[in-house]
């Protein structure tokens, strides 16, 4: 119940720091010649698939909390290079089918470039890259030596992303996908059999971190939006699907996330 509620304390603060941080945004009237920028501002709720064979070799699943805030500007004005900066923290709590629990939590940055390739009669696509960064780990109260496992990566991702406006009864509805692969990293893993305190105490670090590419880490995330514009607000609707697995050092992991999505949109004007 503590744990439960701890949760709820973590993302009501995070829905205090978005919705002061939405408050900066102002009305585009006036500023002629200006670059556009939009902050969007997203909780989702959902269920996540957990292994981590280092930990233990049984899936784990259960409820998965996420809170995501992107910005979005481009590099000039009018320019065709777009920027998107985004965050995401996720946490879930899954378990095993024998009621045993764990806990996970990650920190996720990532910063894309992309090139507008095509904006025109409400269609917009862009491709590029992106440089990723994510730092969590994975707890287990019922593991005696290892309780615990590490998470960090680094990657450079090809970015993709489509989108379509269009209006219902002069309401208009902006539609988006965007979909991020990683292609060639880094990531941290301990050795099989290899003890967190042999590593840190011991000094025994070789092979803890690998070259990730496609053949042993292949993920990719992906994410449709719906931003529904009112008079003074736009509400974001949204659904992502996250897979990221490795397979490093004699030891699997894969997070498997399917989460939806709610939250607002600000559109910001900048000189």
């Amino acid at each position: 119940m503590k744990t439960k509620c701890g949760f709820a304390v973590f993302f009501s603060a995070l829905l205090l720091f978005a919705c002061s941080g939405g408050a900066a945004a102002q009305d585009g009237n006036g500023f002629e010649g200006a670059r556009h920028k939009t902050v969007r501002t997203m909780f989702g709720f959902g269920r996540q698939d957990v292994l981590d064979t280092y930990l233990s070799p049984l899936i784990y699943k259960g409820f998965d909390l996420r809170f995501v805030r992107d910005i979005r500007r481009s590099a000039a004005r009018n320019g065709r290079i777009m920027l998107d900066n985004s965050f995401d923290i996720d946490a879930s709590m899954p378990e095993n089918k024998s009621g045993y629990r764990e806990y996970a939590l990650l920190f996720n940055w990532n910063y894309a470039v992309r090139y507008e390739l095509l904006n025109r009669n409400g269609w917009r696509v862009e491709c590029g890259g992106a440089s990723d960064l994510a730092v969590g780990g994975l707890y287990n109260p019922h593991n005696g030596n290892n309780p615990a496992s590490a998470r960090a990566s680094y990657s450079v991702d090809a970015s993709f992303l489509a989108g379509y406006s269009f209006s219902i009864r002069q309401r208009r509805i902006d539609l988006e996908y965007k979909l991020d692969v990683p292609l060639l990293g880094a990531v941290f893993s301990p050795v099989y059999g290899l003890s967190y305190y042999e590593m840190f105490e011991k000094g025994s670090r070789d092979g803890v971190v690998r070259f990730a590419s496609l053949h042993n880490r292949p993920s990719m995330k992906n994410r449709i939006t719906a931003d529904v514009r009112f008079d003074f607000l736009t509400l974001s609707f949204g659904y992502m699907w996250d897979v990221n697995q490795t397979s490093v050092n004699n030891l699997k992991t894969h997070y498997y996330t399917q989460s939806f999505l709610i939250g607002f949109k600000k559109y910001i004007w900048t000189r």
